[in-house]
């Protein structure tokens, strides 16, 4: 019966997702869409990055959800060992932390990116600053998605269950 059936919205955190993991996330999804949702269930599938979304009814729209699910795209680029990861530029750029500073401008000199001390220490404070800015850009981007998919759901009646999909954020 209708009264039964359950809502599940899904936000798939593809600004925070590389392309290796994009794809582990399509296989969960597609497992979640065969396995775990009944007839008659509504199921929403929204994207961070593209702030695109598509909802159906299964097992009616299940090729449509598919569908959507394959053209997800992760928004990050592994190029290698990273010089900063995100956590290390906020400890730098939002809390002076000298330690993280150090350990990173020692990264720096172990891949000749820098040579000497004082230059070094501004370049690594300068790009985290940049890093940790872009970072909360993202998060942001990806909190007013999740947020506005959220009150989307709050007229529907029934059972709502929220699955967010993310490699995580600062």
């Amino acid at each position: 019966p209708l009264a039964k059936r359950s809502t599940f919205l899904v936000v798939v955190d593809d600004i925070h997702l590389s392309a290796a993991t994009v794809k582990s996330a399509r296989t969960t999804l597609e497992r979640f869409l065969a396995d775990s949702v009944r007839a008659g269930d509504r199921v929403t599938i929204v994207s961070t990055a593209t702030r695109g979304a598509w909802s159906g009814t299964l097992p009616e729209d299940r090729g449509d959800l598919l569908e959507f699910v394959s053209r997800l795209k992760g928004q990050i680029v592994n190029a290698g060992p990273e010089l900063m990861t995100d956590y290390e530029a906020m400890r730098i750029a939002e809390y002076n932390d000298t330690q993280m500073l150090e350990r990173v401008m020692g990264r720096y000199y172990r891949r000749s990116e820098c040579s000497t001390v004082s230059p070094c220490d501004a370049r690594v404070a300068g790009e985290a600053r940049g890093r940790h800015g872009h970072a909360m850009s993202r998060r942001e981007a990806s909190l007013a998605v999740i947020e506005r998919a959220i009150e989307g759901m709050a007229r529907l009646r029934g059972r709502k269950t929220v699955v967010f999909l993310s490699e995580g954020f600062i």
